[in-house]
């Protein structure tokens, strides 16, 4: 559970001898309690006692030691209300028996059951130290703690005020304006960054007869705040306005009718007028706004479940009848007439022969549009291509219910060089979140290079409540949603959740730790070593206001954030300053990157870096740029305001910059502001210390004529 967010967690065996001094939590299972020795429950109480923090389940001795008490009382549990995040449902797969637990003297209740309001997990001070103590089982299905309390970690972050301290900031997710109508752009973009989302894929379908969403607006807001933005499309749709207006150009069923829209107005891909009109409007689209990129997503032909859904077959419009009839002398709208010749579950040729036409004609439709969005591309540097496809080799019946073919999508992604972005069908929603770790490795070996590989992952409220699942919650939540992302991001470079939206409010925070794979580090005190393969953001407590990375002293950004480039580095969190005098909360820090920050080096007024950025590169800094070189060169300044930051966009590729903020005159004045405040305060300091004396000195005299006065009577 707690890996699932990049902490680190160290094991004690039975038998080994408890030494917790270097630690801040412990969990002492149930069924490791009953091993404990007699000088282990001291050490463990006196840990407590001490400041320490536990976790320990069901009714033990240890937890009775501490204060924790349970009644006789037992019930039988399977519902759950979390009384932080009621509005999502808990419901486990099989009854749980345990004693009740007594409340009086007892912090906080984190969760109860649902039937009877008895506390199921509290939170109890003893003496300087705490405890969370659960009254069930903690987790008696899974390894990774997902079958019981989605949101333990979210308890252990309130009540112990602890936490993850990595996080990835690189974040990409599907946006859809839509889901979103009530929100201002403005709010939604300090919301991404927030978050540490720097990718957004936007949905490309929001026109309509008489308005028209503000691409414009939320790609230069977005830029501004270094996030960057692709455009999300998704044919057999173009948009809700293009299918009402070419009613001869929509898809039909084999009775002839509309394909009823599911979410997509699907029209018809076997029309090659139609399929003209589709890409001049997608080519027109992605000309028209500062796009970093396109996502060509789910090209396939909506089909529900293939031949067995007949309501649902497609394509069956009259251009795919007559090309199917032309081809191989099928009547294509009879395949469902059981007393057809051509009835699919009597004729396999049939069959097979419809499974290969439709995949042939979405092979036809991904190279036209391929070859459109490569001229973009060789237009507009850094411009990157995303084909985002289902797993049909995981899920073999897609390639007949759909007309995916990844053998056929792999050959193409060979040819064009785009990056493939893997997605799994929903019928696996609901298995284990490691599962894209062994989707990441089939697709690393199929593409021979990992970078061109991304993940797609799916969450939302899919579940229904009679469902039985390995999860107890309708969507993808807490402890689940975690592993999805860390498995997500240990398969593949890049992976892009659905949706912004669609995730859990209290689930977002940690996405950035969730991702934060392939780092190690080891602790000794408050020095941390650090070995990293990409670049990282460290969330301190707001007690650490500046840090010593490799000896240099950084201040803090943002909500304490301190911005580490990939490579081995030292960090000191306590560092040592002589005086109170210091300048390094002037110089410029970087608070965010597209791309990949090699090395920095920060001067009094400029940062240098060494960076590889495949696509655009945008980096924000705290304080304005002025002047920036890109390997000894001079290049243009063009500075975007952000809502907290300031960000300028560097050349595609391997480089070194040297980005220099504000200049001579007005560092000058802000260092000589820096010292008269700093001087200004020091003397003010001394000044009520000379006061505080004059006052005590005075004090002492006029008692001391006091006693003198009453002695001379």
């Amino acid at each position: 559970m707690f890996r699932s967010v990049n902490i680190k967690v160290d094991t004690i065996f039975v038998g080994q001898t408890l030494r917790l001094a270097p630690y801040n939590l412990l969990i002492a299972p149930f069924g490791f309690i009953d091993y404990l020795r007699p000088l282990d429950y001291n050490t463990i109480v006196q840990f407590v006692r001490e400041g320490g923090n536990l976790i320990t389940d069901q009714k033990n001795y240890l937890a009775e030691e501490l204060g924790i008490k349970f009644s006789n009382t037992q019930l039988r549990v399977r519902g759950v209300r979390d009384r932080m995040y009621s509005e999502e449902p808990i419901t486990w797969r099989y009854l749980e028996l345990f004693n009740k637990l007594n409340v009086d003297e007892v912090d906080e209740v984190f969760c109860q059951d649902a039937a009877t309001d008895a506390p199921l997990v509290i939170g109890k001070s003893v003496q300087k130290g705490k405890v969370i103590a659960i009254a069930t089982r903690f987790d008696p299905l899974s390894q990774r703690g997902t079958s019981h309390y989605p949101y333990l970690l979210d308890y252990v972050k309130r009540y112990f005020k602890l936490g993850p301290i990595l996080r990835r900031e690189n974040l990409e997710t599907y946006f859809d304006p839509g889901f979103r109508h009530t929100f201002s752009i403005e709010d939604l973009v300090k919301h991404w960054v927030h978050h540490g989302i720097r990718r957004i894929h936007v949905a490309g379908w929001h026109q309509y007869p008489k308005y028209a969403y503000d691409y414009a607006r939320l790609i230069r807001l977005a830029h501004a705040n270094g996030i960057l933005v692709y455009a999300w499309l998704e044919p057999p749709q173009v948009n809700q306005m293009f299918w009402l207006n070419h009613p001869q150009w929509r898809e039909k069923t084999h009775r002839g009718n509309d394909a009823v829209p599911a979410w997509r107005y699907a029209i018809a891909l076997t029309d090659p007028t139609c399929v003209d009109s589709m890409a001049a409007q997608f080519r027109t689209f992605l000309e028209s706004y500062d796009w970093d990129g396109v996502n060509l997503a789910e090209l396939y032909f909506e089909s529900g479940g293939g031949f067995q859904t007949p309501q649902l077959f497609t394509p069956m419009h009259p251009s795919a009848v007559q090309e199917v009839r032309s081809l191989y002398g099928i009547d294509l709208t009879a395949i469902f007439d059981e007393n057809s010749r051509f009835f699919w579950k009597t004729n396999p040729t049939v069959r097979e022969q419809i499974t290969e036409y439709r995949i042939r004609k979405l092979d036809e439709i991904y190279v036209r549009l391929l070859r459109d969005f490569a001229e973009i591309a060789r237009k507009r540097v850094g411009f990157q291509i995303i084909v985002t496809a289902m797993d049909s080799f995981g899920s073999p019946e897609l390639r007949e219910d759909l007309g995916v073919d990844m053998n056929r999508i792999v050959a193409l992604q060979k040819k064009f060089g785009f990056l493939l972005q893997v997605e799994d069908p929903q019928r696996v929603w609901s298995t284990d979140p490691l599962r894209y770790v062994q989707i990441g490795q089939r697709y690393e070996q199929l593409l021979g290079d990992r970078s061109k590989l991304l993940l797609d992952l799916n969450i939302l409220t899919f579940r229904k409540r009679d469902e039985i699942t390995p999860f107890p919650t309708l969507i993808q939540t807490g402890t689940e949603s975690y592993l999805l992302l860390n498995a997500a991001h240990t398969g593949a470079p890049r992976s892009t959740f659905y949706s912004e939206a669609s995730v859990n409010a209290q689930d977002l925070p940690y996405f950035a730790s969730a991702s934060a794979t392939g780092i190690s580090y080891t602790q000794s005190g408050t020095t941390y070593t650090f070995d990293a393969p990409s670049s990282f953001v460290l969330r301190l407590p707001k007690a650490t206001a500046r840090i010593a990375l490799d000896d240099v002293l950084v201040p803090a950004s943002r909500e304490n954030l301190f911005f580490i480039p990939a490579g081995r580095h030292i960090v000191e969190t306590q560092p040592r300053t002589v005086g109170t005098f210091s300048t390094s909360q002037l110089q410029p820090r970087i608070l965010s990157s597209t791309g990949e920050i090699l090395s920095v080096t920060y001067g009094m007024r400029e940062a240098a870096i060494t960076y590889d950025a495949p696509e655009r590169m945008l980096v924000s800094f705290s304080n304005e740029p002025t002047q920036i070189t890109v390997d000894g060169r001079p290049v243009t300044c063009t500075p975007l305001k952000g809502s907290d930051c300031y960000t300028v966009e560097l050349p595609v590729g391997r480089h070194e910059a040297i980005v220099f903020t504000g200049d001579a005159f007005s560092y000058g004045v802000n260092v000589t502001s820096l010292w008269s405040t700093t001087a200004i305060a020091i003397f003010g300091f001394l000044a009520v210390l000379i006061l505080a004396a004059l006052y005590a000195i005075l004090k002492t005299t006029r008692r001391q004529h006091q006693l003198q006065g009453k002695a001379s009577q």
